[in-house]
């Protein structure tokens, strides 16, 4: 008897006993597809007829049986059956077709079926049903045939594992992945087949940050169990909530528990574990398992015979001993769930021991604060909630009435609580009674409640992670507390004082109390601030620490002074970001102990830092303190000290303050044996006086005086001073003394990696342009700055250089875009303490005036208000659009 071969998997074709049917086509083509995807029932001519036109033809049903006889009339006509109520292709043994084989594949997964439909798949290309066009029918049609090749393909993947061909499966596995990201079930696959094809032979298993290393077990699973049924289970809690996050560790945890018989989930207090398991339980993770057993140890005492009296009655053990407990087992198969084993683990590691010698069908797993110690245990540590996944499981958890709140408030509040599940979960709850901004303090509030007056379960919980630790750990812990932002192992050793710390803090991280980075290639430590209060309690650090605490931080001040006017600054100044709250807390503890060098140390050797990070506000207010404070220092740090706070004046607009301390500043300096710092009072001075309405000289003395040394002086000292002189003397009328300056003051900057003035000479070079009203070349030349700021993440610089673009708008005739400048200057300086009024208020004002004339009254408040709502991108794309203009 004949044999009918359609394929439908790739281009829509047909042979009979290895001849090709000659389909014709589109229609024709469609025709068969259309009624092979029915595989034996029949379609009715209506359905048809809808399923081949968007829009059917007034001939379409004589069209229709005109393309049927005609298929009729091939090799293939045996097999096609119908009249007018509809057609079909018959569903016997002598035809075959390409997806109802995948498809019998799908729903009989055996062996010797994957085999032939594999060689099915190695001509799949992902384009189903070529070469008929696209009939209305064919999209739903090339979905359930890619499904169907995925599930195959997955399958095959299955039975790979199963055979050992681990590579071969995570190679089809990771295609796979990549086109279903979200798929969670196939991502724990993922992972099962990457620690199987990473272990080889190995004995001991270690789960860190979502990835599996030790070696296989032999498999627990009976094969003959389908993937929906579900075996006995006990004791499993039903969670209350859908958990929120989390996928990646659901993953590894059945790739964990896939290559190893005793997984132990450790994490701090309220960092989910429990949860975890709970939910990864109810997903069908363990589906295939014979048994699983969920015991909860939060109450038992910390004996074996307590211990396993709780396993024994959990399990249905008939006696309750180690050994009845071991024998009860032996012969089953499944996962033994032991939740909170913490102050039980001694027990529970004896517990675990023998029944893994024992019962080779069952593997265990553990939540604990902790590792158990026993040999072979696989340890996977849960870390808080990425910050995404806490604000989400926050929100998520708000009552709806509660849930209009602001998302920088409730980023700033779950890492004030660490990131912690069970802390959010409680300042979700409170939000419903109080302010947004209250809630973390009234949780870190209720973190320092005494036992005996009653605590929170999360004051409790915390409490008892830190019960756990030995008494050098606990000290550890209460001095790394002492940190207010992220600290190195040489702070640690530097403030903490007495004996290294190392060994200690690698065990605070093991266990969650300490979280550790990588930044710059260096491993970074934190505590949360929910720790730290649980940590600190009433005890904070004593006299000693905040002694070294202050001497460090004001000797990172020191070498920030140097390293943030040279090359690769950037870093600096992110590091400065990060340990900005520690710095300020070294200045405030020498501002109480009347240390006056280490504050003046601090507050006048980060200027840079506080104009590039917009923090010109706070660091003038500490330069005050540190000028208040009695006593006497050195006459050089006094000078930097004094020159900090009159330029952070003048950026702030306060001018009289600027001039009474930029002029004790060159008196200090005139005292001192540093040409950088006398040329650079004498420079500022000089700048001021062309800022004076009624300037008492002129500045010509000044300017001589500054560039006297100015060989002397290393190359960032003299790129500010040649920065500063080119403005005086532009201010004075002299562009081309000016030019020269500023192109001297661009090179040096260059060279040293001073960033502030390298963006800063060609913005006064623009300014002299626009003084001859040459709006293009000004445009030209704040262009490369203004992309050098935004990318740098310098705001301050910006607002400078995109102020002056609005007088280039002026002169280019776009007096609408130079009102939007204006007003986005506006809003965004209020945010860094930047007014253009105040730092130039002549050129500001100057080109202000000349983008009004070219607008109606109008016309300016409306596009100053437009300027109002941009943010610093649209801002940057406002001014990149003059350089179109001429």
């Amino acid at each position: 008897m004949a044999t009918a071969h359609v394929q439908l998997l790739d281009r829509v074709d047909a042979d009979v006993d290895g001849v090709v049917v000659e389909l014709g086509g589109r229609l024709p083509r469609a025709l068969l597809a259309r009624l092979a995807l029915e595989r034996g029932a029949p379609v009715a001519v209506a359905d048809l007829l809808v399923d081949l036109w968007v829009d059917p033809p007034a001939q379409a049903t004589a069209t229709l049986r005109a393309y049927m006889s005609r298929l009729r009339a091939t090799a293939l006509g045996p097999w096609l059956h119908g009249g007018r109520s509809g057609y079909r292709l018959v569903d016997d043994s002598a035809v075959h077709v390409d997806l109802w084989k995948l498809e019998d594949a799908v729903r009989s997964p055996l062996s010797s079926d994957l085999v032939q439909v594999r060689s099915l798949l190695s001509r799949w290309r992902g384009a189903p049903l070529g070469g008929i066009g696209e009939p209305p029918f064919v999209g739903a049609a090339r979905d359930r045939m890619r499904r169907g090749v995925d599930a195959v393909r997955l399958e095959g993947a299955r039975l790979d594992l199963d055979a050992g061909r681990h590579s071969d499966a995570l190679v089809a596995l990771l295609e796979l992945r990549r086109e279903h990201p979200d798929d969670e079930d196939l991502l724990a696959l993922v992972r099962v087949a990457e620690a199987r094809a990473d272990m080889g032979e190995r004995a001991v298993v270690r789960v860190r940050g979502g990835h599996v290393l030790g070696s296989a077990r032999v498999p627990r699973r009976d094969s003959a169990r389908g993937p929906g049924r579900q075996g006995r289970v006990y004791g499993v809690p039903a969670p209350i909530a859908k958990m929120v996050g989390r996928r990646d560790e659901r993953a590894a945890l059945t790739a964990a528990l896939d290559v190893a018989r005793l997984v132990t989930l450790t994490g701090a207090a309220g960092v989910g574990k429990t949860r975890l398991v709970v939910d990864w339980l109810g997903g069908g993770a363990a589906s295939r398992e014979e048994h699983v057993w969920f015991v909860g140890l939060g109450g038992a005492a910390a004996t074996v015979e307590a211990t396993t009296e709780v396993i024994a009655s959990a399990t249905g053990a008939p006696h309750a001993s180690v050994e009845g407990v071991a024998e009860h087992l032996a012969d089953r198969s499944g996962i033994l769930v032991i939740d909170g084993v913490d102050a039980t683990s001694d027990a529970v590691a004896s517990i675990a021991s023998a029944v893994l010698a024992r019962a080779r069908g069952i593997a265990i797993l553990s939540t604990s604060r902790r590792e158990l110690g026993v040999p072979g245990e696989s340890v996977m540590r849960l870390d808080p909630l990425t910050v995404s996944e806490a604000c989400e499981l926050f929100e998520a958890r708000l009552v709806p009435e509660a849930r209009a709140v602001d998302s920088a408030a409730v980023t700033r509040l779950v890492d004030v609580l660490g990131r912690l599940p069970l802390a959010i979960e409680f300042a979700a709850a409170r939000a419903a009674s109080m302010p947004l901004e209250e809630v973390g303090s009234s949780l870190l509030r209720d973190i320092g409640r005494s036992a005996q007056v009653g605590e929170l379960p999360l004051a409790g919980a915390l409490r008892s992670s830190l019960d756990l630790l030995s008494a050098d750990q606990r000290d550890t812990l209460h001095s790394l507390a002492g940190f207010r932002a992220p600290f190195t192992r040489e702070a640690v050793a530097a403030v903490c004082g007495g004996r290294s710390r190392d060994v200690d803090l690698d065990r605070l991280v093991a266990y969650s109390l300490v979280s550790a980075e990588e930044r710059a290639g260096e491993p970074v430590f934190h505590v949360a601030e929910l720790i730290r209060r649980a940590a600190l309690g009433d005890a904070a650090p004593d006299a000693a620490w905040r002694r070294r605490h202050r001497e460090w931080f004001g000797a990172r001040a020191a070498l920030a002074s140097v390293a943030l006017t040279a090359r690769g600054s950037s870093a600096e100044m992110l590091r400065l970001r990060t340990e900005w709250p520690d710095i300020t807390a070294a200045f405030d503890c020498s501002v109480s102990d009347g240390d006056k060098e280490t504050a003046a140390t601090i507050s006048g050797g980060l200027l840079w830092f506080g104009v590039r990070a917009g923090r010109q506000q706070e660091l003038i207010a500490m330069t005050r303190q540190a000028c208040a404070l009695p006593g006497a220092v050195d006459v050089a740090l006094e000078a930097g000290l004094f020159s900090t706070r009159g330029f952070l004046a003048y950026q702030l607009g306060s001018m009289d303050e600027a001039a009474e301390w930029i002029s004790a500043a060159r008196e200090r300096a005139e005292r001192s044996d540093d040409h950088a710092l006398r040329g650079l009072a004498a420079a500022f001075s000089a700048y001021l006086l062309t800022l004076s309405p009624t300037p008492s000289r002129h500045p010509t003395h000044e300017v001589e005086a500054a560039l006297e040394g100015i060989d002397r002086m290393p190359d960032a000292a003299a790129a500010m001073v040649l920065l500063i002189t080119g403005q005086v003397q532009r201010a004075s009328g002299r562009s081309q003394a000016a030019v020269d300056l500023l192109e001297r003051a661009g090179a040096l900057a260059s060279r040293c990696g001073h960033e502030w003035v390298a963006l800063m000479a060609p913005v006064i070079a623009a300014k002299v342009h626009l003084d001859l009203r040459h709006g293009a070349p000004a445009v030209a030349t704040l262009l490369p700055v203004i992309r050098r700021a935004a990318a740098h993440d310098d705001p301050v610089s910006l607002l400078i250089a995109v102020s002056v673009a609005a007088g280039a708008a002026a002169a280019l005739g776009a007096d609408a875009t130079g009102a939007q400048i204006i007003g986005a200057v506006d809003a965004i300086g209020r945010r860094y303490g930047f007014d253009p009024r105040a730092n130039e208020p002549a050129d500001f004002e100057l080109y202000r005036r000349r983008v009004r004339e070219g607008l109606t009254e109008a016309e300016w408040r409306t596009e100053y208000v437009s300027g109002l709502r941009r943010e610093p991108g649209e801002l940057v794309e406002l001014v990149l659009g003059l350089a179109t203009l001429r």
